[in-house]
């Protein structure tokens, strides 16, 4: 809410001062896109470690994030690193590239009702569904 908008038309309507210098509407922010896709980017903007990013549509339900081998032992969990980005996705930070957790793994995403999960043949290589 733009407050001093607010109080120059209120100083206008009690007949306080005159506007002399009136204040431009702040432009209107189109709506951010919003993605429903998962995205497994085993190198992350600036050639920094796996960030996995998660549906919209889990933004706020999801309370953490791992990766499992074949036989579904957890290889590692991520760390949750905002919700505001790339399609305002559900990010997750992990500790190595992705190439370095090797092949035929599961992306798990722990929810209150349930995981959703997402197969992911070769780390090393980008996954979007």
């Amino acid at each position: 809410m733009n407050w001093k908008l607010l109080k120059k038309i209120w100083d206008l309507i009690r007949g306080k001062k005159k506007d002399p210098d009136p204040v431009k509407p702040e432009p209107v922010e189109p709506d951010k896109p919003v993605s429903n896709r998962f995205l497994w980017k085993p190198v992350a903007e600036g050639g920094g470690p796996l960030v996995i990013l998660l549906p919209n549509k889990y933004k706020g339900k999801v309370t953490g994030c791992h990766i499992t081998d074949a036989t579904g032992s957890i290889i590692e969990k991520g760390k949750f690193a905002g919700d505001v980005h790339n399609g305002e996705r559900v990010h997750y930070r992990f500790s190595k590239h992705g190439a370095a957790y090797g092949q035929n793994l599961t992306v798990v995403a722990v929810l209150p009702d349930g995981d959703v999960t997402w197969h992911i043949p070769d780390g090393a290589n980008r996954v979007e569904k």
